[in-house]
């Protein structure tokens, strides 16, 4: 019976080790202003992050409206942004294959004239 408790054991340890990675947290950051609804995602280094999914939600982060994909320099851009509106973007989907895995972020964000052309996100690492 101690021989299958622990080979049970064993096998959820395994188990739980090879699940794959995910954030740790979830950053949050209100108040954003930007003339357009795109610009670079990057690491903390500066380093561009391609493949990233940038989502665009209801402002309870649940529901997307619309989504893209950072390029191979780490750029996205939403076309349909009017001057005015307010973005709720998600930053939360990883894929398996990646080497670093880093925290979700959700940002709310306000197209507005007389601001920043575009946005600058750098993602943090999960611990």
């Amino acid at each position: 019976m101690r021989r299958i408790a622990i080979q049970f054991g064993l096998v959820v340890t395994l188990l739980t080790f090879a699940q794959p990675a995910r954030a740790n947290q979830t950053i949050s950051i209100v108040g954003l202003h930007t003339r357009h609804l795109s610009g670079v995602v990057t690491d903390m280094m500066g380093k561009p992050i391609p493949g990233e999914i940038i989502e665009d939600c209801d402002s309870t982060f649940t529901h997307v409206y619309s989504s893209t994909k950072s390029d191979e320099q780490g750029r996205f851009s939403f076309a349909y942004a009017r001057l005015g509106s307010m973005h709720y973007l998600r930053m939360d989907q990883f894929e398996l294959n990646r080497e670093a895995v880093f925290d979700a972020m959700h940002l709310t964000v306000q197209i507005r004239l007389f601001t920043q052309s575009r946005l600058h996100i750098r993602l943090r690492l999960a611990d």
